[in-house]
């Protein structure tokens, strides 16, 4: 597929912080990798999160409008996960979430929803494997099973089995025997029940390999012993299940086979090409939780050493998901090259160093993203027991023994030191993200300084290119509202990895649907981008769209919740410098709002002509005593109100204080004088024209020109105006009243 067609592939995913979509983010990425695909992350929450009473915030609804940005906006292929950000969700309500996006070749994951491809995980093939291991192997006949969540078909996919099971084997299932635990890891009081109800309990089955923590934390308060007083199995096989102690028996379901074949299937289904419709497979893994011998256990079963199915088997361990072609082949030759050299190990003249290389150039090589380390000395440590079975030299034994040894220490200290970088990491995200406040306070008076401060955060963050999308003005978006996207948008910056940009005027200005594809956005290579709302509790203020690796789509949602309390803060400090720096009567710049405005545009406009307009209203202490302050505010704000006619839209107007005005203009045509002078004789005239007050409306005034530059003191510049003024007194009338006010 060339640069021309590469498809773009949008991901519908909620919770990203979880190992679960992390998991199938993997896949996904993985695929795209393999196809030559684009993809774009819309990280939301829950569709119809306000169903659900234990939402952790109440404004988790403005994630979702991100959903929304997939609409017209090049979006070839949408992947939707239903497990994830719809499990609140009504019946009803999925078919009108789902018909937004008609126009675009839908995949979705995990549920089924009639007349549309969808992709589910076999639950019955490996729980089935793993209830009729507990029962026929162990002989268990008093097994519980903690439930995962009311309504979701997974869970109900997996009771179905444990009952089915338990019928055909003839063993009782009482209903406190199958309590919901809620796929949390805190699910202590369930199984705290299970157990005072049910004190013979030989195994507990969990819905998921979560919900065990909790039983391994009662059943060691309780001081039993899992895997010899009591079994334990889960589902998933995620990360903690083989760090658990002991390691837990659990049925392997891989997210990442399910996402990579989410993409496959949907380039297929986008080329008019059959969708391959078939569940991802389950399969039990046993451990030593469920009561298995390290024997049981063996990955490798009743294989001999020299079986070509082993460094198959091996593979496919190892790897996150199977169904990555390129990933397999490229694997294959360093693990069948390890348990060839296993194979001939004498134990006295084959150094470890040979092993070692093989091992370094696994983790040299690309496919070390793909690999879990933990499976790896699995495999290894499981291949030496088979060779260990299969000798009788006792000496080979102990240097067989002595060889799993070094492989621990080799592949374990590799995993331990990612490990200890996490957190390392883990501080420099913090520090950066923690920052982007920190730089709003100091530059608050900058925006431009302040955003682009943001911008080299997100660069050092590691992110590729970020690109921050303002609208112009909040949208306020309740959870009753309906939203209605916005037509435009004003990227305001972007960086290009240390390259930053800010933009200003018309340029910046882009199509809603044209947010990841527009000319800032480099289009001609493969891409991770994800999109983030920015927002405090009902104010959208825009969208942060990143291009970024992986292991930062967590970290960019963090900067983006720093970002949104830095636009919010930088929106109210907006608001207060305005405040302070107008006046109340008249809506012009005070004295402090016109000094900090015509010393930017001083230097904005270095070596240009400019000119300083000092005016102040004639006769006002007249107009005030005769006719009182109210009658003096108007004529203030007249006066205002001429000199913001009179002058153009990019000139500086203020009012100084008391009668005193000053007006700050660049000097772009030699007439511009005699221009202003005419505009505010024609101003004057036409508003005391049309006035029924007794007096007039006048202003003296006098002006100063300069050239820009940073030796310019205002304050010297407004004297030598306000000295042209007096000039202009000498001619105007003694009285500003129309007719003699009597005594």
């Amino acid at each position: 597929m060339d640069s021309k067609k590469r498809l773009n592939i949008g991901v519908f995913v909620c919770h990203i912080e979880t190992e679960y979509v992390n998991n199938m983010c993997n896949g996904i990425i993985h695929a795209a990798e393999d196809m030559d695909a684009n993809i774009i992350f819309f990280p939301g929450m829950y569709v119809s999160a306000y169903h659900n009473s234990t939402q952790l915030s109440d404004y988790d609804y403005q994630n979702n409008t991100v959903y929304n940005y997939a609409r017209q906006s090049h979006i070839d292929i949408l992947i939707i996960s239903l497990g994830t950000i719809g499990p609140f969700i009504d019946d009803s309500d999925i078919e009108g979430f789902l018909n937004k996006f008609k126009d675009t070749t839908l995949v979705i994951l995990e549920e089924e929803v009639p007349g549309y491809p969808c992709l589910t995980i076999d639950n019955r093939t490996g729980f089935r494997e793993c209830l009729e291991h507990l029962i026929q192997v162990h002989g268990f006949k008093r097994i519980c099973y903690i439930n995962g969540k009311h309504h979701n078909r997974d869970c109900s996919e997996r009771l179905d089995v444990y009952l089915d099971v338990m019928k055909k084997h003839g063993l009782p299932v009482e209903p406190g025997m199958t309590p919901y635990g809620n796929l949390i890891s805190y699910c202590d009081p369930v199984v705290e029940k299970v157990l005072d109800e049910y004190p013979d309990t030989e195994a507990l089955c969990f819905a998921n390999d979560y919900m065990t923590l909790g039983g391994y934390r009662v059943l060691k308060s309780r001081g039993l012993k899992v895997g010899k007083d009591i079994a334990v199995t889960g589902f998933d096989d995620i990360s903690i299940a083989l760090m658990a102690d002991p390691p837990l028996s659990t049925v392997k379901v891989s997210t990442q086979d399910l996402a990579y074949r989410a993409v496959v299937e949907g380039i297929r289904l986008y080329n008019g090409e059959e969708f391959r419709k078939e569940a991802t497979p389950s399969v039990f893994i046993k451990r030593s939780s469920c009561g298995c011998t390290e024997r049981q256990a063996n990955i490798f079963g009743d294989l001999s050493p020299e079986s070509k199915q082993c460094a198959e088997i091996a593979v496919n361990y190892i790897m996150f998901h199977q169904q990555s072609k390129p990933l397999y082949d490229s694997l294959y030759p360093y693990i069948a090259k390890l348990l060839e050299l296993c194979r001939t190990y004498d134990g006295a003249h084959t150094d470890f160093s040979v092993f070692s290389e093989v091992i370094e150039q696994i983790f040299h090589s690309d496919a070390i993203r793909h690999v879990a380390l933990d499976r790896l000395h699995v495999t290894l440590h499981d291949y030496i027991m088979l060779m260990i079975e299969h000798t009788e030299d006792t000496s080979l034994k102990l240097s067989f023994s002595l060889l799993i040894s070094e492989f621990y220490e080799t592949v374990i200290s590799k995993k331990s030191n990612a490990i200890h970088h996490i957190p390392e990491l883990f501080k420099n995200e913090r520090w950066l993200t923690s920052g982007i406040v920190r730089d709003a306070l100091i530059y608050s008076s900058d925006t431009d300084a302040a955003i682009r401060q943001i911008m080299n955060k997100l660069h050092y963050l590691g992110i590729k290119a970020s690109y921050l999308y303002l609208f112009d003005t909040p949208i306020i978006h309740n959870i009753t509202d309906t939203w209605h996207r916005p037509k435009t948008v004003e990227l305001i910056a972007y960086h290009n990895n240390a390259d930053v940009h800010l933009l200003k005027g018309d340029e910046c200005t882009i199509p809603i649907g044209h947010i990841f594809d527009n000319e800032f956005i480099e289009q001609d290579k493969r891409s991770i981008k994800t999109i983030y709302n920015l927002y405090i509790n009902n104010e959208q203020y825009g969208l942060l769209v990143c291009e970024l690796d992986l292991p930062l789509l967590y970290p960019a949602y963090s900067a983006s919740l720093e970002i949104s309390s830095t636009l919010k803060y930088l929106n109210m400090n907006r608001r207060l410098l305005n405040m302070s720096a107008m006046d109340e009567l008249t809506r012009l710049h005070n004295r402090r709002g016109f000094f900090d405005k015509v010393n930017q545009a001083i230097q904005m406009h270095y070596g240009e002509q400019a000119l300083l307009f000092f005016a102040d209203l004639d006769s006002l202490k007249m107009i005030n005593d005769t006719f009182g302050h109210e009658e003096g505010d108007y004529a203030l704000m007249s006066a205002a109100s001429i000199l913001r006619k009179s002058f153009r839209k990019d000139d500086i107007v203020a009012r100084l204080g008391g009668d005193e005005y000053i007006c700050f203009a660049l000097v772009n045509e030699e007439s511009i004088i005699d221009q202003l002078k005419s505009r505010i004789r024609l101003h004057t005239d036409e508003l005391n024209r049309d006035s029924d007050r007794p007096y007039y409306i006048e202003m003296s005034y006098g002006y100063t020109s300069f050239v820009c530059s940073n030796d310019i003191a205002l304050e010297d510049m407004i004297k030598l105006a306000d000295h042209s003024l007096y000039e202009s007194k000498r001619f105007k009338r003694v009285n500003p009243f129309r007719e003699q006010p009597e005594e």
